[in-house]
């Protein structure tokens, strides 16, 4: 199951403009940067997952923090682009764009670790909690992380972040979990196919 999308910028905008006393509230950059530190860091745990000499193939059982640590990378994921979308509001765009770049860094990381355990045909207890390990991640680890930094180039250059970023990164993706992408000349043609068809 896709994981639910995030509150997008005109959703925030609209509410914020009805919170009395909204004006008075800007984005604290000590909060800010909290926040993208401990984002930074749920990051690296996250890409260890599945890349790395001790990424996860699914032959061993599910780390002990996997859980915890998709379930915190979820949060953090929200709590960068709600300061986000507060910012933009506030026109405080030298915070906001580091907020979205470590929202960007973040959230492909998730998007590459759902995408490998979608095409793994993992099951959820609850998202993002598996059932049980799958021996078949083994199979589409080193293609999905392969070609993930192609699909964030895409993004990146088509300036999509939130909801617009995760669609084209979970699109891209599985382009080439499902091996569509090997029956065209190349990655970069696929991809390309799906950043113009992306919405």
């Amino acid at each position: 199951m896709r994981r639910l999308s995030l509150l997008l910028p005109l959703a925030l905008a609209i509410t914020m403009a009805t919170v009395p006393g909204a004006a008075a509230q800007p984005v604290s950059v000590v909060d800010a940067n909290r926040v993208m530190h401990a984002a930074g860091a749920l990051s690296d745990r996250i890409r260890a997952f599945h890349s790395g000499p001790g990424s996860w193939q699914g032959t061993r059982p599910l780390p002990a923090d996997y859980c915890a640590t998709m379930r915190a990378g979820e949060a953090a994921l929200q709590d960068l682009t709600r300061l986000a979308n507060k910012a933009i509001l506030y026109r405080m765009i030298a915070l906001a764009r580091p907020l979205q770049r470590a929202a960007d860094r973040l959230g492909d990381q998730l998007d590459q670790e759902e995408e490998i355990n979608v095409a793994a045909g993992v099951t959820y207890v609850e998202y993002p909690c598996p059932a049980a390990a799958s021996s078949r991640r083994a199979d589409v680890v080193a293609v999905i992380v392969s070609h993930a930094p192609g699909c964030s180039a895409q993004a990146d250059a088509q300036g999509l972040w939130s909801n617009a970023r995760r669609s084209f990164m979970q699109r891209c993706l599985h382009l080439f979990s499902s091996g569509w992408a090997g029956r065209t000349k190349t990655w970069r043609a696929a991809s390309h196919a799906i950043a113009r068809n992306w919405g």
